[in-house]
């Protein structure tokens, strides 16, 4: 792409430029202040116009890569649920054994656990849950109620859940748990990977 390398060669150029100079001494002369003027300038302008060509860079590259990923998803959906169904349907069993997981086709798939997440028992509702934290004697609790629109923080639930046991006393009470359960995944690796593929392809 000739406006990256272009766009690289005069990041080098300033960089080498940047190295060499010394501390500059106060302008003596009018003169020697407008030379100094005009090289600021000069420079400026040229940085001014390198951010402009990378801001474009990477507005095209982005752009460009919205794109690919419409074209792909919905194939890439119905191929990671097929997988998934053949996985839970005997896959996992032939080809990982008790290992929850297998290196396969130069990905990795199986079952790990997912993200921690906050869970509401049934029958309870969430604005009833913050009444009741925000009514209780307890001076922890603006550490896990948003301000605004007052609503839980879960990042915070989820963060003090495993190291405070008054915390999970607390909001067991209320009928909230934080639980992590099993998910389905395929690991395809580093993109670096897939840049190899396509060269050796």
């Amino acid at each position: 792409m000739a406006g990256a390398a272009e766009l690289a060669g005069r990041a080098g150029r300033i960089a080498v430029s940047r190295r060499k100079q010394a501390a500059l001494p106060v302008p003596a002369t009018d003169e020697e202040a407008i030379a100094l003027l005009a090289k600021y300038g000069e420079v400026e302008r040229l940085l001014r116009a390198d951010a402009d060509l990378a801001d474009h860079y990477i507005a095209k590259i982005k752009a460009e890569h919205d794109t690919a990923v419409a074209e792909h998803a919905p194939a890439q959906r119905e191929r990671f649920a097929a997988l998934k169904a053949w996985w839970e349907a005997g896959g996992a069993q032939r080809l990982a054994g008790k290992k929850r997981s297998a290196d396969l086709a130069g990905a990795k798939i199986g079952i790990r656990l997912g993200n921690k997440s906050v869970r509401i028992a049934k029958g309870k509702k969430l604005d009833d849950i913050i009444a009741w934290i925000s009514s209780l004697r307890w001076s922890g609790k603006s550490l896990f109620l948003r301000r605004g629109k007052v609503t839980l923080d879960k990042e915070a639930i989820i963060t003090a859940w495993p190291k405070d046991e008054s915390v999970r006393r607390t909001f067991e009470r209320a009928g909230v748990t934080v639980a992590q359960d099993d998910e389905f995944f395929i690991d395809v690796g580093p993109a670096e990977t897939a840049k190899e593929a396509r060269s050796d392809g």
